[in-house]
């Protein structure tokens, strides 16, 4: 019925839910699903209720005849645009938002989000895959991954409803080409100087994806100083990180100055290479 979020101070926090009109059996048992984290220590928290009802209407509740909308709808990355070609498992990015409430529904009522392609093959599980946004609006993210798709072109709709029974509707065109290379849009690292160690990231357009990153640090002359490599499935567009304890490949300290590091990514058999990018490595 409702997914969003909130900030708790003190322990304390309070959400308000639209309740859809179609509701069935209005009054019924109820479950809360509950999820908690701190930025401050990453401490998290978790836990559920059941121990409430959910009944009632609002008769004098103001009418709503303004439908939801689907603000954006592309496949893998924001720079998507219709018809551009992707992998045969892309990934749908739909970032939608209404002005009461968004319809979580599954199950039940025949108004869920949805997503069809070729107007044959529909997906009716997209609300479990909706991250809603941390300013407590009804609005979010939907990332849904695709599978299976053949070589060739497609058409791809995204349908949602708000609680009041309105809905909108988006249709993207795309091309789907199987093996193919990611795009790759950066390379970079979190520490730059560097005094213990450095994380690199390369960025891409295959989110979710098994990928394996090498990076390779060499000095300005073009001598090899260190090789590393990580495998693991992306953060989105971010593929895990590959860490250099600033040593050389026999375990020693480097020298303070200006390095250049270079990375590969491996997908499906097939290595593809970035430009070069400078880090400063200064004392500890």
């Amino acid at each position: 019925m409702f997914c969003g979020s909130t900030e708790v101070r003190g322990g304390r926090f309070e959400l308000t839910a639209a309740m859809p009109m179609e509701v069935s059996q209005n009054f019924r048992p109820a479950a809360m699903s509950l999820y908690a984290y701190s930025t401050e220590d990453d401490t998290e928290a978790v836990g559920l209720n059941r121990a409430f009802y959910i009944y009632g209407y609002n008769d004098n509740a103001a009418a709503d005849t303004s439908a939801p909308e689907i603000e954006s709808l592309v496949l893998n990355h924001s720079t998507f645009r219709s018809g551009d070609t992707v992998n045969d498992s892309p990934m749908i990015i739909a970032t939608v938002r209404d002005d009461v409430g968004l319809n979580m529904s599954s199950t039940g009522i025949g108004h869920q989000m949805t997503a069809t392609v070729d107007g044959t093959r529909t997906y009716n599980d997209l609300s479990f895959y909706f991250t809603p946004s941390p300013d407590g609006s009804p609005s979010g993210t939907v990332n849904y991954p695709l599978e299976g798709l053949q070589p060739g072109n497609h058409t791809l709709s995204v349908r949602i409803w708000d609680t009041s029974g309105n809905s909108a509707t988006k249709e993207v065109d795309f091309f789907v080409q199987e093996n193919l290379a990611p795009k790759i849009y950066d390379v970079y690292t979190d520490a730059n100087p560097a005094s213990t160690q450095a994380n690199f990231y390369l960025s891409h357009d295959q989110p979710d994806n098994m990928l394996t990153v090498s990076v390779t640090v060499h000095t300005l002359t073009g001598c090899p100083v260190w090789t590393g490599s990580a495998s693991g499935r992306s953060d989105m567009f971010l593929t895990v990180p590959v860490t250099w304890d600033l040593s050389d490949s026999a375990g020693r300290r480097v020298g303070r100055g200006i390095y250049l590091y270079r990375a590969s990514v491996t997908s499906d058999g097939k290595t593809f290479e970035t430009a070069s990018r400078r880090i400063a490595v200064t004392a500890r």
